[in-house]
């Protein structure tokens, strides 16, 4: 786990999606312990009908943790407003002006960059993919098999991002085979 007991870890919406969609929603508890999702991020995830797989996968996990928007609800339209960005992505933002993340899960380029331009450090997919591989989580064949998932759900993710985790998982495999560490 890459998280210790007392850092905060939120998410936006895409990357609890794109986890589920690639069978791989239990890293975020591996990595993190746990995450925390807004109020309004979890209605994006369960409110449509298409989503009810991933909505039962939220409501059973013991790791995602929903925060009340009530303490930064004035924050979100402003938010909204100055920067552009969708209400669940606001909603991220503002909760983390609030409480300052250690990480901030986000997928979209543009809260990324508020997000980053704001001083909170970012991953998104493909960086949760990345560290479970370099801390052996999952293997090259999994890392394969949930670029696939992903690809097949139609995340997405620039192909170029896809092809550089491979290849880094590619390299971490093979430096452990060689007693290399990283």
């Amino acid at each position: 786990m890459i998280s210790s007991e007392g850092n905060i870890v939120i998410s936006n919406t895409t990357p609890i999606i794109s986890l589920i969609k690639a069978e791989k929603l239990n890293l975020l508890k591996d990595l993190f312990g746990k995450v925390v999702i807004t109020e309004t991020v979890y209605r994006e995830l369960t409110f449509q009908k298409d989503l009810r797989h991933e909505t039962d996968q939220i409501d059973n996990s013991d790791f995602i943790i929903v925060a009340e928007d009530s303490s930064f609800l004035k924050h979100i339209k402003h938010v909204m407003e100055g920067y552009g960005l969708d209400k669940g992505e606001a909603s991220v933002i503002a909760f983390s002006k609030e409480v300052h993340p250690d990480i901030v899960l986000m997928d979209e380029h543009k809260g990324r960059r508020v997000a980053c331009d704001l001083g909170f450090e970012v991953m998104g997919t493909i960086g949760v993919l990345n560290i479970a591989a370099k801390e052996q989580l999952i293997d090259y064949n999994m890392v394969v098999e949930a670029v696939r998932k992903l690809k097949e759900n139609n995340i997405r993710i620039k192909d170029g991002l896809y092809d550089d985790l491979i290849n880094k998982v590619k390299k971490y495999e093979q430096c452990r085979d060689k007693g290399v560490s990283r």
